[in-house]
């Protein structure tokens, strides 16, 4: 069963952040809130609607967080392990994908592994049974609204960075010590 991340209740911030104001203050000026302002609270959820059944069944783990979390890991280069490893201890993560660890519960996680699998594969298989790539739809959509809002033309390609390249390179120690015998002999 499809459930939009809206129909739910999200505390504004996690409580474990909400309780320090000087950790909350370094996360406002940290690049998870750009992040979580500008990439996690603009996911579309809806679009992910044709991946679940319409039928009354265990409502689905929040889009957002999910697509959030795959957005994160291709960011920072990440493996899937790196990943789930920083679900679990970084406050940044957790700051940015809206996630409130619970007190007393039992996983610090937003999600196992198997539901982010799971997920990325109905993505997949719809893509390959109606060739509409939903990553690519929110990728697109995500883009979109970030050039609008930052005002960036893409009529225009700007070229104002100097690239030097050379064929220098770094010499070991063979070849230290043969420039030196060669100096030395010159002299």
């Amino acid at each position: 069963m499809f459930q939009s991340q809206d129909a739910v209740t999200f505390p504004l911030f996690p409580s474990a952040i909400s309780n320090s104001s000087s950790l909350l203050k370094f996360l406002e000026k940290s690049s998870f809130h750009s992040f979580r302002e500008h990439i996690f609270l603009n996911i579309n959820e809806d679009k992910f609607q044709v991946l679940f059944s319409s039928k009354h069944s265990r409502p689905n783990t929040s889009i957002r967080q999910l697509v959030g979390a795959f957005i994160l890991k291709e960011l920072h280069h990440s493996t899937y392990d790196k990943l789930f490893v920083d679900l679990a201890l970084n406050m940044g993560y957790w700051y940015a994908l809206n996630y409130n660890v619970s007190e007393g519960t039992k996983c610090t996680l937003p999600f196992c592994r198997a539901t982010l699998f799971n997920f990325i594969q109905k993505v997949y298989d719809y893509a390959a049974k109606t060739g509409i790539n939903l990553f690519e739809d929110v990728f697109n959509s995500l883009t979109r609204r970030q050039l609008k809002l930052f005002g960036i033309k893409t009529n225009k390609i700007r070229i104002d960075t100097f690239q030097l390249q050379t064929n220098a390179k770094m010499p070991n120690r063979l070849e230290l010590l043969i420039e030196l015998l060669l100096d030395v002999r010159d002299v």
